[in-house]
């Protein structure tokens, strides 16, 4: 499958002390300060950010969250997206105002976002082709293989934002983190890495042998929302 959504709800299930049920997680992780000092290392082996897709035929342009107001996206519930499309108009998810924040759009003299969230990206993806949703909003890898699997009737609008580095989750100091990493570094050297990445249509996520580093926090180019 292809790498899941980043679910805000994810910062404190990796790891918790070391009788921990689980040694390591691998999923769309990524690495935070707030997460490494809950107890948690994070292996690099992606990057990737957030993107839009349209509809292929006289779908919207997508650049930017600005060019999202006055526009319907669609999202998934309890993805950084959805909490991103709420941001951009000063608000907290479901639409309430958040003391001290800034609507954008209204400032920029544009209507707010119209924010359809969505339980699984099939119903998202529904919405977008009935016309309902101008855009979906949803991470990078997943956008990409939405578009390859729509059989040319999305496609990708604008540069992904936000781009960071995805991390295998382990407990902080795990002795299994030199073998973890070797074989990340396996995977990538031996052609294993580029196969399964084509394959599923997400090979811009790619990273280098070098990249894969503990706790790479950094981010690279413009940030979806500030």
């Amino acid at each position: 499958m292809p790498v899941p959504k980043r679910h805000l709800q994810h910062d404190h299930h990796a790891a918790q002390s070391p009788s921990s049920r689980y040694q390591f997680s691998l999923s769309s992780w990524s690495p935070t300060q707030d997460r490494e000092d809950s107890g948690i290392d994070f292996i690099s082996y992606y990057r990737a950010g957030e993107a839009w897709i349209v509809k292929a035929s006289g779908g919207a342009t997508i650049n930017s969250a600005a060019d999202l107001c006055g526009k319907t996206v669609a999202v998934e519930t309890g993805t950084t997206e959805e909490s991103d499309a709420y941001t951009y108009m000063g608000q907290g998810v479901g639409g309430a105002p958040v003391a001290g924040q800034t609507d954008k759009c209204k400032s920029a003299g544009k209507a707010d976002i119209k924010v359809l969230s969505f339980d699984k990206q099939t119903e998202a993806n529904a919405a977008l082709l009935s016309g309902r949703a101008d855009a979906g909003w949803l991470d990078q890898p997943v956008a990409a293989y939405q578009v390859k699997q729509s059989n040319g009737q999305f496609k990708l609008s604008g540069q992904p934002c936000s781009v960071a580095p995805y991390g295998l989750a382990i407990l902080k100091g795990s002795s299994l983190e030199p073998a973890l990493t070797d074989a990340i570094k396996y995977t990538i050297d031996n052609g294993f890495y580029k196969q399964v990445l084509d394959k599923w249509g997400v090979a811009d996520g790619a990273i280098q042998t070098s990249d894969v580093k503990l706790n790479d926090n950094n981010s690279v180019g413009a940030v979806c929302v500030s």
